[in-house]
């Protein structure tokens, strides 16, 4: 207790820890109006509260930042994550036409603009946690380049990030209607998107959170392709190689003590 009224009615306290605790108050006397005399109770009137001590509530990302796509009006999902007080949680946004949010916490973005979104303790809505969420034009595009080239039958992943105007990469793009072609399709081939972490290596694995979409090639045969991405008046585009297996012709020689024996090698990534 670190204050109180002048008749005790009212008190202000610190919690110290999380936990589980009972408030109790006991009114043993009371003052004459008009004497001010204190009269005594015969039987003290005792009133008991429990009172749950939680940590603040925090939603995870604070942040979120979301593209505009005038040409179509299918929105960003993202789903955000709250810590702290009870674990439940009720949501809201403060501005559904910038971005709604549903029971579990998936925000889905609307018109251009910025608002909060908001997890409020079912149990002590006073204890809530705030995401700010923008729905910004794009500025910029880029490929990230997590490979630049492949066996000849293998897939490479092509991972491409949009930005905001001041060059902040936005948090999902999936549903951005951007346009991406290949100029050698007898090289590569686009297919459909499936990303396996687990068999990815950790670098590239890294930098897929530069990203914010991605898309799908398959090694058709030997050669170079530039793959280009478009939005609006935006672009970007990367070049990529696909090669045969390494092999060394002959595989087998003969060769006296003494002599030498010139070699042809074949296939093989490409010396950039």
């Amino acid at each position: 207790v670190t204050d109180h009224s002048r008749n005790h009615a009212q008190h202000s306290i610190i919690a110290r820890k999380e936990g589980l605790t009972q408030i109790s108050a006991r009114l043993t006397n009371l003052i004459d109006s008009r004497t001010r005399q204190k009269i005594n109770l015969p039987v003290p009137l005792v009133v008991r509260q429990e009172v749950i001590i939680s940590p603040p509530v925090v939603v995870h990302p604070t942040q979120l930042r979301f593209p505009y796509d005038s040409s179509t009006r299918q929105g960003h999902n993202y789903l955000l994550r709250a810590t702290g007080g009870t674990n439940e949680y009720n949501w809201y946004s403060a501005d559904n036409t910038v971005t709604t949010v549903d029971s579990r916490g998936r925000v889905t973005s609307g018109t251009l603009g910025e608002t909060k979104v908001m997890a409020a303790d079912t149990k002590n809505p006073t204890n809530r946690g705030l995401c700010t969420v923008s729905v910004l034009p794009v500025g910029a595009i880029k490929i990230i380049p997590l490979r630049r080239e492949a066996l000849v039958g293998d897939k490479l992943l092509i991972a491409i990030a949009f930005y905001d105007l001041e060059g902040n990469l936005f948090d999902n793009c999936t549903a951005l209607s951007f346009k991406w072609s290949i100029n050698n399709q007898d090289v590569f081939e686009g297919i459909p998107t499936n990303i396996n972490y687990d068999e990815l290596p950790a670098e590239q694995r890294a930098i897929l959170g530069q990203a914010c979409t991605f898309r799908s090639v398959r090694a058709l045969r030997e050669g170079y392709a530039n793959i280009a991405v478009y939005f609006g008046d935006l672009r970007a585009d990367i070049t990529f190689f696909a090669y045969e297996p390494l092999r060394v012709e002959p595989s087998r020689a003969l060769v006296s003590l003494g002599s030498s024996y010139l070699y042809e090698v074949h296939g093989g990534p490409a010396p950039w």
